[in-house]
């Protein structure tokens, strides 16, 4: 490793420039005045011999540099060692926790904190020690000084007066007796910094690299750096006898390690080493009070009219009882303007307790009502109302925002909101329902559907009295004023769900069951088989519309079940959610009617129970494991092409009404049709429709890429599939070029590719088509997305951990002290050296040396231009 823990040694002389005007100017200036000087000798010295003709203008151009680097102070140091120095590495934690303010400090540590940063006169923190507590004046002088010096100044900011700024900073002290190294923790890297401004021991000779904030890590790591930057290197054999005593880790942190590997066995290995860790602690041991909103839950995709139910993570630890107002705000009007409108706003009071979930609802409607299918908006914010020539949007983006209002005096109110981006889906869904009789089941969940503004149902039952399927244009009804089938392979692809339920496959003619099929397969739909007690699934023709079953089908259980109950993949679908909160809805599936009357099956390879049903009598095991009662697969869903099946063992969710109505039933059909249907492609134009997914992602996650290509016709809309085409995908963020994306044709879907971006960072992010062939400028759809980053670590706890620091320093056989006491340092060191630096410096630009220096030039430039007759 090239940063170990064994440093050059200390010795030799240097030259340094400690004046008010900076080495790199002053060198600047000499430049100036020497290419002055040349310019005056150009004119008059063109007769002479060549060597006065260079000769001259350099003496000039010498005089006039030394003169000028004056300024800059030059230093002549000599530095010598006596006896044998140990080596001390100082590390800084530079992580975003150290930008805190500590307000809530106790008095008592504030005056003595004060006092050690210069900002007290020496003395003070004893005599206020000194004074009981109730002999102290209201507004104690000592305290309320101390306070406005140290309030203001954040950790990091007082570890750099500590070290090197204060009239007592330890760090001079500490190079006197011992090798220093000062290191700044970035993370799992250690980043050398200067914070005495002279360069030794360390890379940097920035002067004003101590008054300017760090570039702060969002971790800590307080266990790497140890061991890769401190550790003897690979091969080298741990120091023994007394070396092993004269190296120690000065570790300035407040101790929220939130990444890497254990800091005790790092500072255990250490001590083995020979290697003591003293941790100084920064910061207050209890938390702050602060709000913070950590973290929203709410559905990615809902329709324009829907209702928005979701959670908000609040991180509380304020004391109990102080008002604050929680709400979300969207971020832009209707029109497009700039303007926020609050759509949901609650009234709340500190707990202290930590993390809770909140609750929110708000209709977007009043979002959504003003919004057309057409804009030129890429994110659909800002965009609203204006058109774009030939681009439809069915998905709009909402800009959102979780906000909390500040508390009195708390410490960090940025981290008191958190955005929210939401898709409303802008045009309805189409549904085809298609039973082979009119029962209960098909009529309350075409009722449902028929009811619900996000649906265009259309309902196809056969009549009793007859057995021919009733036919005609998608969307129609006949003259008895019921559904029809689509007449039409296009008219079938034009929905996005089709329920099939007791309908006889013989009704449907050879082509029509292909069309089916195509529909999931090629087109991307989603298929809803609801099963029954007349056996009418057995009758689908193999291999056509057997193969879309994601079950092989038995017989109906022997007796009712008696309780429902949802798999942990119907969990992590998010279909069968109704509270957000897992154990409450456990219980509303148990608390639901049972079926009376389940077809066993036996899921397929690659497919998922979502809900299984609880038999009595112990009879039969199902996928989703048993317990005494035994369960049975009720809900089974699994991708076919580019769509997705389902399969209900059961054809009595409107049972699920009892004594509510409309209220569950509706909401969980919504669910898993919106889980088992495809995505709405987010834009479209004549020859191009594009989706990336979410409108909002993790940092580092993937964004799929969804295009149908079509290629141009000279009719109007776009022609036919655009197949064996070329085709990439560009990736824009913050407006500049980051990748392409090449995109893999879709074997299943003509005209259809498919791709991913790579690991996302966080950023506004655009994404449009260019495919071979198509003229620059003819697709014009595009859709975007933001990748939000989370919520740190750093902000997850803003109190210091002493806990952790003590047992590093116990492990290593080092100290742990607070940094008020940081003084102490040069004690517990001291025994690491038994020799010390002595450090000798000449001013040169206060000598007659440098005088000498300037002078000589001149002189002998005056008696060369004499001889040459110059003067």
């Amino acid at each position: 490793m090239e940063d170990q823990f064994i440093e050059p040694e200390i010795g030799g002389t240097a030259l340094r420039f400690v004046g008010p005007l900076p080495l790199w100017a002053g060198l600047l200036l000499a430049a100036v005045a020497a290419a002055l000087a040349w310019r005056f000798y150009l004119r008059e010295a063109g007769h002479l011999s060549r060597g006065l003709r260079w000769g001259l203008p350099a003496l000039r151009s010498l005089a006039f540099a030394l003169s000028i680097l004056l300024l800059c102070a030059p230093v002549l140091t000599h530095t010598q060692v006596e006896g044998e120095l140990g080596r001390v590495r100082v590390l800084v934690d530079g992580s975003e926790s150290m930008a805190r303010l500590d307000r809530h400090l106790p008095e008592a540590r504030k005056v003595r904190l004060a006092e050690a940063v210069g900002r007290l006169p020496q003395g003070t923190a004893d005599r206020y020690d000194a004074t009981p507590a109730d002999a102290r004046p209201t507004g104690d002088r000592a305290a309320a000084n101390a306070a406005a010096a140290v309030d203001p100044l954040p950790r990091w900011r007082r570890a750099d007066l500590l070290l090197a700024e204060a009239p007592t900073a330890i760090l001079p002290e500490l190079r006197r007796q011992h090798v220093v190294s000062v290191r700044t923790l970035q993370g799992p890297t250690l980043t050398p910094r200067n914070l005495l401004g002279d360069g030794a021991g360390d890379e940097d000779g920035d002067e004003d690299a101590a008054a300017a904030p760090p570039t702060f890590a969002p971790t800590t790591d307080l266990a790497t750096p140890l061991a890769d930057g401190v550790g003897p290197a690979a091969g080298d054999a741990a120091p023994t006898g007394a070396d092993a005593k004269r190296a120690a880790v000065v570790l300035l942190t407040d101790g929220r390690h939130n990444a890497g590997p254990s800091p005790t066995e790092a500072a255990r290995l250490l001590g083995e080493a020979g290697v003591a860790v003293f941790p100084v602690l920064f910061g207050a041991e209890e938390p702050a009070a602060d709000l913070a909103a950590v973290a929203v839950d709410a559905p990615d995709l809902v329709f324009k009219t829907d209702t928005v139910r979701g959670t908000f993570t609040l991180r509380d630890t304020a004391p109990p009882g102080t008002r604050f107002t929680a709400e979300i705000v969207s971020k832009g009007s209707d029109d497009g303007a700039t303007g926020e409108t609050v759509v949901w706003r609650q009234d709340l009071a500190t707990t202290g307790s930590g993390d809770r979930r909140v609750p929110f609802e708000f209709d977007v409607e009043p979002l959504t009502d003003s919004l057309t299918e057409t804009t030129d908006s890429p994110t659909g914010v800002g965009g609203y109302g204006r058109e774009s020539r030939g681009v439809a949007r069915s998905v709009a983006t909402l800009d959102l925002e979780v906000r909390l209002s500040p508390l009195p005096g708390e410490v960090d109110a940025e981290n008191n909101s958190r955005p929210l981006r939401l898709a409303a889906n802008l045009v309805p869904r189409k549904a085809l329902l298609l039973d082979g009789r009119p029962r209960w089941e098909t009529r309350y969940l075409r009722n449902a559907l028929s009811r619900d503004p996000r649906w265009e149902v259309s309902t196809v039952v056969v009549p009793a009295d007859e057995q021919t399927l009733p036919r005609g244009e998608a969307g129609t009804t006949n003259e008895s004023g019921e559904g029809v089938f689509p007449n039409s392979r296009a008219g079938l692809l034009g929905y996005d769900l089709i329920v099939y339920g007791e309908l006889p496959p013989s009704l449907l003619t050879a082509e029509e069951q292909g069309w089916l099929r195509e529909f999931v397969g090629a087109r991307g739909g989603g298929l809803v088989f609801i099963d029954g007690r007349r056996d009418v699934l057995s009758e689908l023709p193999s291999p056509t519309l057997t193969d879309l079953l994601p079950v092989t089908r038995g017989e109906p259980l022997s007796g009712p079940t008696t309780a429902l109950r949802p798999t942990p993949a119907g969990v992590a679908a998010g279909a069968l959610g109704i509270t957000g909160d897992e154990p409450t809805d456990e219980t509303f599936w148990q608390a639901l009617p049972a079926p009376q009357t389940l077809i066993g099956a036996t899921p397929l390879p690659g497919a998922e129970v979502w809900l299984d049903a609880v038999a009595e009598g112990g009879a039969g095991t199902g996928a989703g494991g048993g317990d005494g009662g035994g369960t049975h697969p009720a809900i089974v869903v699994r991708p076919f092409g580019g769509g997705r099946v389902m399969y209900l063992a059961f054809d009595e969710t409107w049972r699920w009404r009892y004594r509510a109505a409309d209220v569950y039933h509706q909401r969980l059909w919504n669910q898993l049709a919106g889980a088992v249907m495809p995505r709405p492609y987010a834009v479209r134009d004549e020859l191009l429709a594009l989706d990336t997914g979410g409108v909002r992602y993790a940092p580092g996650a993937s964004a799929p890429v969804r295009v149908e290509l079509r290629h141009p016709s000279n009719g109007g809309p776009g022609g036919g599939p655009a197949t064996g085409v070329p085709v990439d995908a560009v990736l824009t963020r913050d407006g500049r070029i980051v990748g392409t994306v090449p995109l893999t044709e879709d074997p299943e879907v003509p005209g259809a590719y498919r791709g991913a971006t790579g690991p996302l960072e966080p950023g506004e992010h655009e994404v449009s088509i260019r495919a071979a062939g198509f003229a620059a400028g003819a697709l014009q759809a595009r859709t975007g997305f933001v990748v939000e980053p989370p919520a740190t670590a750093e902000s997850a706890d803003t109190s210091a951990d002493p806990a952790l620091l003590a047992a590093m320093a116990e492990a290593s056989g080092g100290t742990l002290i607070r940094e008020e006491e940081i003084g102490r340092l040069a004690a517990l060191l001291a025994p690491l050296s038994d020799g010390r630096v002595i450090e000798s410096e000449i001013p040169l630009w206060q000598s007659y040396w440098w005088f000498f220096a300037v002078l000589i030039p001149l002189t002998v430039e005056w008696i060369l231009r004499k001889r040459a007759g110059l003067l």
